[in-house]
């Protein structure tokens, strides 16, 4: 796979989830709707490699639909129970 096809993926992707934080889609919605807004068509096994590099890498999470179907989204990050209190000293 060709390192600056990745790149250029990856770097949509989270460009996506950036604007879209409660985007969620399958690699053909993500593949047809979130990279086909510049025009530059990637085949759809390079979506595929690259959402599960990500999601290895902890950059995405992935949900299986009741129908077997995985949706990707972003990873959500929890607030720890300190961090959301403030310091009050």
């Amino acid at each position: 796979m060709n390192a600056n096809i990745s790149s250029y993926v990856e770097d949509e992707i989270l460009q996506y989830l950036k604007k879209h934080p409660h985007a969620a889609d399958t690699v053909d919605g993500i593949t047809s709707w979130w990279l086909n807004q510049n025009k530059k068509k990637v085949d759809i096994s390079v979506v595929k490699s690259v959402l599960i590099k990500m999601e290895k890498n902890n950059m995405v999470r992935v949900y299986r639909s009741a129908e077997g179907k995985s949706f990707y989204c972003r990873i959500i990050k929890k607030r720890s129970a300190d961090s959301s209190k403030g310091d009050n000293k």
